[in-house]
């Protein structure tokens, strides 16, 4: 099954006028639970992406949701609004808001909401991801109810990109997440508090200890270090 493109027009506040193009990508053999949003220059090479939970769309229509790279809130009846950040500033387009709601009818209709784990190969994937020579285990906590979890941080075959596993509630089948160690890096670096909050597309919002994160980098550069 192909993947899901759909083209949106976005406007500024700063430049009403000049209207912007993105596309937003629901692939569901790479991450049923997950959207992607593209920005491509004029050549077709692309400038920026995000990627977040599509449930995190959907709430987004009737109720402001989101506290990481990507917020999403009402703005009005005919308009969705979308605060990015991008090189650490926050900025805010706004979408029409049928548009919104055809692209996830989409996406719905090829993976109705509860069947998500039916595309994931789950043996398979963690195999791959737990045969590299760095991992660690960092604890994860439940923004609301302070429910620990013990996750596994992991680098990939591509050395500039970690996969974050995150078991259920049950500490069975783990969701996984694919984040840039460029963004890791940020994450640690903005930390003001000590925490670091992730919005996982399929976990919504936990939080993890920065110096943890900090311990899984320092890791990774020892292995690249010692790989040259």
């Amino acid at each position: 099954m192909s993947a899901i493109t759909t083209g949106l027009l976005l406007l500024s506040q700063e430049e009403p006028d000049v209207p912007l193009s993105a596309v937003l990508v629901y692939d569901p053999v790479v991450d049923p639970y997950a959207l992607r949003l593209v920005f491509r220059h004029d050549d077709g090479r692309e400038m920026a992406d995000y990627l977040f939970a599509r449930d995190l769309l959907a709430a987004g229509l009737t109720e402001p949701t989101g506290t990481g790279d990507v917020r999403i809130a009402p703005a009005g009846e005919d308009w969705v609004m979308l605060t990015l950040v991008y090189d650490g500033d926050a900025f805010s387009l706004f979408t029409p808001r049928d548009q919104v709601v055809s692209a996830l009818a989409r996406c719905y209709r090829q993976v109705p909401r509860g069947h998500e784990d039916e595309w994931l190969d789950w043996d398979t994937e963690i195999h791959v991801l737990l045969t590299s020579r760095c991992h660690r285990q960092v604890r994860l906590w439940e923004a609301g109810g302070w429910c620990a979890r013990t996750a596994t941080l992991t680098l990939t075959d591509d050395p500039v990109v970690a996969a974050l596993m995150v078991p259920d509630l049950r500490g069975e089948r783990a969701g996984i997440w694919y984040l840039e160690l460029e963004t890791l890096r940020t994450w640690v670096a903005d930390s003001a508090d000590g925490w670091i909050r992730l919005e996982l597309p399929r976990d919504g919002e936990l939080l993890l200890q920065s110096d943890q994160l900090a311990a899984f980098l320092a890791d990774a550069q020892a292995q690249a270090g010692g790989a040259a």
